[in-house]
């Protein structure tokens, strides 16, 4: 059973759903993070509930808690409430902390599933963009996009780092 769909699997069940990057009541739709209203969305300061849960990731063996992964749906619903982005969303990284084996862990883009990784284990298509900034770029985590990464500080700054 794979963890994560290739980027041409989602893209294809994307498309047979009619998902797609837009504001809610909006007739106007686009189609990426980088710019636009849902740039502007994506680039507020998190709020610290939203920092402080998905910093909660690096506990237990690996596996999310259905209970849990609904909170951390929830939040990131309130954190996004005027955006829909699972389009061009692919998941988040964070620094893991459970032992010096292991380098990042991921939420997968349906926030249903955490892995952590081994150092130099390969990440599923689209995510290893991701590790570096989130071993080493001050980030409490990663948000990875199909055109950009978004490095969430501990205060819940953000930086947009363009593909």
């Amino acid at each position: 059973m794979t963890m994560f769909m290739s980027r041409q699997k989602r893209q294809e069940a994307l498309a047979r759903s009619g998902t797609e990057l837009r504001t809610q009541g909006g007739a106007h739709t686009e189609t990426g993070t980088l710019t636009g209203e849902n740039a502007r969305l994506l680039r507020e300061t998190r709020n610290p509930a939203y920092v402080d849960l998905l910093g909660k990731l690096d506990a237990g063996d690996g596996k999310l808690d259905p209970r849990f992964a609904a909170r951390v749906a929830e939040e990131i619903r309130k954190e996004f409430p005027a955006v829909r982005c699972l389009g061009q969303f692919l998941g988040v990284l964070a620094k893991c902390y459970i032992d010096d084996t292991y380098d990042v862990h991921t939420l997968d883009y349906r926030l249903e599933i955490l892995r952590h990784y081994h150092l130099g284990e390969a990440l599923p298509e689209g995510l290893d963009k991701g590790r570096s900034l989130a071993l080493y770029g001050g980030y409490a985590f990663v948000e990875v996009y199909t055109d950009c990464c978004r490095g969430v500080f501990p205060d819940g700054r953000v930086a947009v780092i363009p593909d």
